[in-house]
């Protein structure tokens, strides 16, 4: 998945600080050391998701999904110190991992650092008793050998749509990271941030259960018009 440079900022965070905050019994798999997240209980998911930075003026948290799909300079906070958010997240009916930026022109070892990084925020959190629903990205098919390496089969996932279909040939590696995904994981349900593309999800809906959330662009671009 390609989204444009402008809309992103370099998300360095030293190993360091990761292993100063994760927690010591948490399972990793693969050569990568993907943190494992474990699977969450969901009797009904939540009719909204929110940004977890604009999270003071929501009203019923408790039908709202925390969502880091922002800037990976805005996610950073999170990834440098994730014990500042749990007492803040706590109200909520749950936390989508953070959505930390994987580029097809990134080295590959940046996009598994992302990856790991993210992971290891959710295990963090579920560590502290949040419900988690693991958000899934990848690039092209060069990352499906780890992307999917400690999630849970037949449980709840998130990706996120939004930016991913400006040219023909991002909706060509969405699509295929999509199918992949769906084989792999076989969800009952995947959460969309953004829009669902037609030449992309058409031939899949059947395959699980899609619940689409419109990105904090187009409900702004709703509000205004």
């Amino acid at each position: 998945m390609v989204r444009a440079h402008a809309e992103m900022g370099p998300m360095y965070v030293s190993p360091v600080r990761i292993r100063s905050w994760m927690p010591h019994d948490v399972e990793v798999i693969g050569p990568e050391q993907i943190p494992v997240i474990q699977p969450s209980s969901w009797h009904d998911l939540p009719g909204r998701l929110c940004a977890f930075d604009k999270l003071r003026a929501v009203q019923n948290p408790e039908d709202a999904l925390v969502h880091g799909y922002r800037a990976d300079h805005v996610l950073e906070p999170i990834a440098r110190r994730p014990s500042s958010f749990v007492n803040r997240f706590r109200n909520f009916a749950g936390v989508i991992t953070p959505d930390f930026s994987v580029y097809r022109n990134m080295p590959r070892c940046e996009r598994i650092y992302h990856t790991r990084v993210a992971r290891g925020v959710g295990a963090y959190f579920q560590s502290r008793g949040l419900l988690i629903v693991p958000n899934v990205r990848w690039a092209d098919r060069l990352d499906f050998d780890y992307c999917f390496l400690g999630l849970p089969v037949n449980a709840v996932v998130a990706i996120s749509a939004h930016g991913c279909s400006r040219t023909s040939e991002d909706r060509h590696h969405f699509r295929e990271g999509l199918n992949a995904l769906l084989d792999v994981l076989e969800p009952k349900s995947v959460l969309v941030h953004g829009p669902m593309a037609p030449d992309v999800f058409g031939d899949v809906t059947s395959r699980a259960r899609f619940i689409r959330y419109p990105s904090d662009i187009e409900a702004a671009h709703r509000k205004v018009t």
